[in-house]
């Protein structure tokens, strides 16, 4: 059953988190599955998890997701609402065949409403076919892409 992840359920959330990143990372990701990714994630997840940012961590014995305020960036006015990041969704891969990931989704969804949030903004990389697929059937459009360049070979 899917629920909110309290602060005792961080253990188990920076394990998926972990898990999350090596795959992605295995999969074309440039994010290192590194101590400081891992506890990037994690400190974001404690952050929605006690309050201190809006946000949210569905779990369930299978996986998570995670999605809120970005405590990076400045809060800007948007047409579009207020915006909360996905972050991660993630299950274990015997799961994936269950739409586990648009249960995780749909709950936070709720959740996300509840704290005055209108607009999810999932980043999806080009190659991640099952990302995409996922987006889509969440209900998400593709509104922009995003280029990255090397610096290093430029001159």
């Amino acid at each position: 059953m899917t629920r909110l992840a309290t602060p005792e359920d961080l253990p188990v959330v920076t394990t998926m988190i972990r898990e999350f990143l090596l795959e992605q990372h295995k999969d074309g990701s440039p994010v290192l599955v590194s101590r400081l990714s891992v506890e990037f994630y994690r400190d974001l997840a404690r952050s929605y998890v006690t309050g201190s940012l809006a946000g949210v961590v569905a779990l369930d014995d299978t996986g998570f997701a995670m999605m809120g305020e970005d405590w990076g960036l400045p809060r800007i006015d948007s047409s579009l609402g207020r915006a909360a990041i996905v972050w991660c969704v993630w299950v274990t891969p015997s799961e994936r065949r269950h739409h586990r990931m648009l249960e995780l989704l749909r709950f936070a969804e709720g959740q996300l409403q509840e704290l005055g949030f209108e607009l999810g903004v999932m980043h999806v990389r080009e190659a991640n076919t099952a990302g995409r697929a996922l987006s889509e059937a969440f209900g998400a459009t593709l509104v922009e892409r995003v280029y990255h360049y090397d610096l290093s070979k430029r001159t």
